[in-house]
């Protein structure tokens, strides 16, 4: 999916929030403790909405873990790194790739827009400090994402991390790019049997 530094996500106005919570994130984390060489990630469905940058229309929960994976590894790795432990992963790399361009300092992957300035300062700059309330429940579970992912990665070992980076990194998936908001539609409406289920609301705003 990031195969080019270039290429950039956003999640449309039209697509839920945030909504993955303690049992689907613990089920990622299990996931990858019971990967050995390979790691499946599932099925993306884009919209193109202007040249490098694609609507997520199915798979924006796995994708948005993803980032807050990356983000909180880079965290952790990164003080293993000063307290003198040799990474083997290039962080910057990680970085580069999956958080933020760092020539042109923009974001690789966007969430809705209620959420998005508070997923800047939580996820893609890791602040310590937070002015922003926690007034939806959407950012109240990314930050809980982050944190479980955190409490995690604190206790596992440094090989088990590089080998969880490498694994998402090069996970296999498979994804569709749609030709417009018909197809779109169709599709979406038959793949979301994974994750969380969605509300009678969230398929017919999904619809509109």
């Amino acid at each position: 999916l990031f195969d080019s530094k270039n290429r950039r996500f956003e999640i449309p106005s039209y697509q839920r929030a945030y909504s993955w919570e303690d049992k689907q994130i613990n089920q990622f984390i299990e996931d990858l403790k019971n990967a050995e060489n390979q790691y499946y990630l599932g099925h993306f469905l884009f919209e193109p909405k202007e040249e490098n940058i694609l609507y997520v229309i199915d798979g924006q929960q796995r994708l948005t873990t993803c980032i807050i994976f990356f983000s909180t590894l880079l965290k952790v790795l990164q003080k293993r790194k000063n307290d003198g432990e040799t990474i083997e992963i290039d962080l910057e790399d990680i970085e580069d790739y999956y958080i933020k361009d760092l020539r042109k300092e923009t974001q690789k992957f966007k969430t809705v827009r209620d959420d998005n300035n508070f997923f800047i300062d939580e996820i893609i700059e890791r602040k310590t400090y937070h002015s922003q309330e926690l007034d939806t429940r959407s950012k109240e579970r990314i930050r809980k994402a982050k944190e479980t992912f955190e409490k995690e990665f604190l206790k596992t070992s440094l090989y088990d991390l590089e080998k969880w980076c490498r694994l998402v990194e090069e996970a296999t998936i498979t994804h569709y790019i749609v030709k417009d908001k018909t197809q779109a539609t169709q599709i979406f409406a038959f793949q979301n049997d994974r994750g969380k289920k969605l509300s009678n609301l969230e398929i017919i705003k999904a619809y509109f």
